[in-house]
């Protein structure tokens, strides 16, 4: 509009000093006799033709003519100085008569207040979109006779504003398709913000029975490492009781042995001593009997003690995982889950130390079982000695001149023994000082069960308020 406006103003401006220069140029008189006659040869007439066409060349104008009113609203033209006679199309010959209602209220206002007037932006068919501009021409007596009219045309600016809707209803279509794009792709994060809530809130509740689970199995742990650390403790007093036995069967050997040596020596007291020495025999063979079925029971406990390491390994095993689950799971909620991240990476090294020490235990247990083994064979070997020296000492009524081989024999025996149960001694203490390292690892174990435990539970109560902000945030982007 603002365009039109400017458009008319300027079409206005041009024409009006053009009208008022036609009016000035042209008598009044002439003109109203001319318009009576209609004659188209008059010099005068052709003379203002001419330059009423200069006129318009030189201003540019689209039509510039004269008209004078032939009934109601139809006009003749008098003069046209809008182009060359020979131009049909566009010139209109003397006397042409036209109907000017379709032309706006501005000639006709002309003629009837002689004032200048204008038409504003008018589309004539056939001619366009044109501005026009009319003045009265006044005869001697200051009567009305006809009007000048001068025509600009403002095609030009009319294509100009088409342009201008053109780009103006392009940038709408394409600010409404950026719109749309944005509401759009409002849409899809909303959908997605809503989505990642959803598996926001179902990794807390999966996180938070999880932490239960670890919790629960912690205080198995704990349980299981208790039990564990009373089992160590009565393999210890069992070991503590079999060094006792292992010095009484050393002292016992060496009494043996004094009973052969004075045997050698004096056949006749050997006689009266053999009985003696068959009970001794007996008490010894019972004695490491004994001492063979105490090793045995030894290594099933070594065995149980096997399943009980395996057991804390296990468990161990599943805290790692458990914590390696945790870690990841807390690098997933990002800054919400650094802390929990650390308290996983605390159990995931406590888990790790863990296994590196029932690893030494196993080593500590391996070592166990070869000297139990070592010391049941030697007790197994010293038993068959004493079954010959008891046999011996039985067939002394057969060869009575052997009983000094047979107490040489059994005083070498005896000696071998001495030797064998000191090594069980030696084997029986080291077995004595690697189980009470176990016990020692095992109250650690305990220790550290109860630390995983609390750990664990500080993850169980992270989890779960970690699940109540999901779950009220997702409650507040719901609504």
């Amino acid at each position: 509009m603002s365009i039109i406006k400017t458009a008319e103003q300027f079409a206005k401006m041009q024409g009006v000093p053009v009208v008022e220069k036609v009016v000035g140029h042209i008598d009044g008189d002439k003109f109203e006799r001319l318009a009576a006659r209609l004659d188209d040869t008059d010099p005068w007439a052709e003379e203002t033709r001419l330059w009423m066409l200069d006129v318009a060349q030189s201003v540019g104008c689209a039509y510039l003519f004269t008209m004078c009113p032939s009934s109601g609203s139809t006009y003749r033209y008098v003069i046209d100085g809008s182009c060359d006679p020979s131009d049909t199309e566009n010139y209109s010959p003397m006397g042409t008569e036209e109907n000017i209602s379709s032309w706006s209220d501005a000639p006709i206002d002309t003629m009837r207040s002689g004032e200048l007037t204008s038409s504003g932006m008018v589309y004539q068919e056939g001619w366009g979109w044109t501005v026009s501009t009319y003045k009265a021409i006044k005869n001697s007596n200051g009567r009305n006779v006809g009007f000048v009219g001068c025509d600009f045309e403002i095609s030009f600016i009319i294509e100009m504003i088409k342009k201008k809707i053109a780009l103006i209803v392009s940038i709408s279509a394409a600010i409404f398709v950026v719109f749309v794009v944005i509401i759009l792709k409002l849409r899809s994060l909303m959908a997605q913000i809503r989505l990642s809530m959803r598996k926001e809130m179902k990794m807390g509740e999966e996180l938070f029975v999880a932490a239960q689970n670890l919790v629960v199995s912690t205080r198995e742990t704990a349980a299981t490492s208790q039990d564990s650390s009373a089992a160590v403790k009565e393999i210890v007093a069992t070991m503590e009781d079999s060094n006792v036995l292992s010095d009484n069967i050393s002292k016992k050997i060496k009494g043996v042995s004094e009973v052969a040596n004075s045997t050698s020596s004096d056949v006749v007291e050997g006689v009266l001593q053999i009985g003696h020495n068959l009970r001794q025999l007996h008490d010894i063979f019972d004695a490491n009997q004994q001492t063979i079925d105490g090793i045995k029971k030894l290594g099933k406990k070594i065995e149980s003690i096997w399943e009980i390491v395996t057991l804390i390994n296990n468990v161990a095993d599943q805290a790692k995982i458990i914590a390696f689950n945790a870690e990841l799971e807390a690098n997933t909620a990002g800054e919400a889950g650094k802390n929990f991240k650390i308290v996983a990476n605390e159990i995931r090294r406590l888990s790790n130390g863990i296994i590196g020490g029932t690893r030494e235990i196993k080593e500590k247990i391996g070592e166990i079982q070869q000297s139990s083994d070592s010391l049941i064979i030697a007790s197994e070997s010293s038993t068959e000695k004493i079954k010959t020296g008891y046999e011996t000492a039985n067939g002394l009524s057969e060869k009575f001149e052997n009983i000094k081989k047979s107490a040489g024999i059994t005083a070498a025996s005896a000696a071998d023994i001495s030797s064998i149960i000191q090594q069980q001694a030696i084997a029986s203490d080291q077995i004595l000082i690697a189980l009470r390292e176990i016990s020692a690892g095992v109250e650690n174990f305990t220790t550290a069960t109860d630390t995983i435990s609390e750990s664990a539970e500080n993850i169980r109560r992270i989890s779960e308020d970690l699940n109540n902000a999901s779950h009220s945030v997702g409650k507040k982007s719901g609504s």
